[in-house]
């Protein structure tokens, strides 16, 4: 066991010499010429200018007087900014374009239809979307489409109106023919 301690505590000093070295480069304190890969050379600092004129702190500059904080946003209450001049008049000047909405075909006159409408050719889905823009979604076997008020629907019919939980179709090219009202499968 007393080999062992002293081969240990020679590889220890071993190690730390090898150590205080590798730190201290080679040849000692001498200055290194071309730094071993990798490790940095050392640069020496330029002599920096000698300075003319120190500015004092003034430290009441730094402070702002209690009376004179304004108020900040607070976010748990809603504030209306005040306008400035300029914001105002640009948006008086140039008002947002709104979007034109469907148009859909003029109804004609009522004329009775032989042997009923045509019946409808796909399933009814449902809709989503806000209130002003719904979309309605239908399927034709595995096609699902999607349709706005007034848009064409199987070539033969146009989107009504969408409601919450039905669609309202009317066929094209029968003037006066009632609109159909189409309720997801399963709904009564």
């Amino acid at each position: 066991m007393d080999n062992r301690i002293r081969l240990l505590l020679g590889i220890l000093a071993f190690a730390g010499v090898l150590a205080v070295r590798t730190w201290m480069g080679p040849g000692g304190s001498a200055p290194v010429d071309s730094a071993p890969v990798g490790r940095v050379p050392r640069v020496e600092r330029a002599a920096e200018a000698p300075v003319e004129q120190v500015e004092e702190l003034r430290l009441a500059a730094l402070t702002v007087p209690s009376g004179s904080r304004a108020v900040g946003r607070d976010p748990w209450s809603f504030r209306v900014p005040p306008e400035t001049r300029s914001t105002a008049s640009v948006i008086d000047s140039h008002p947002i374009p709104q979007p034109m909405p469907p148009v859909a075909p003029e109804p004609a006159p009522a004329v009775p239809i032989p042997g009923g409408p045509p019946a409808f050719p796909w399933q009814y889905l449902g809709s989503f979307g806000p209130a002003d823009r719904r979309i309605a979604v239908f399927a034709e076997g595995a096609a699902v489409h999607n349709r706005r008020e007034g848009e064409v629907l199987a070539e033969r019919f146009v989107l009504e109106r969408i409601g919450i939980e039905s669609v309202d179709v009317r066929p094209l090219g029968i003037p006066g023919a009632p609109a159909q009202r189409i309720v997801p499968r399963g709904v009564s």
